[in-house]
């Protein structure tokens, strides 16, 4: 897969509920991940007062210290 599409498909859009799941989390975990300075989790994007995150952002994220700091 070149750049280009592989760039096209990290710049999705996923909702809340699919954060959930990638994560095996609840949506009050998200909120707390948000709200921690230490964790430094993506900000989402609202739309129409749903809470949506790209897919980029939360690679970017997984492959941070915090985020690695939480797996052990």
């Amino acid at each position: 897969m070149d750049a280009e599409v592989k760039s096209r498909i990290d710049d999705r859009l996923i909702s809340s509920p699919d954060v959930q799941r990638r994560y095996g989390v609840s949506h009050m975990s998200i909120y707390r991940w948000q709200k921690s300075d230490k964790l430094d989790f993506p900000e989402p994007i609202v739309i129409a007062g749903r809470k949506y995150w790209y897919v980029n952002d939360l690679v970017r994220w997984e492959q941070s210290p915090a985020a690695r700091g939480m797996a052990q």
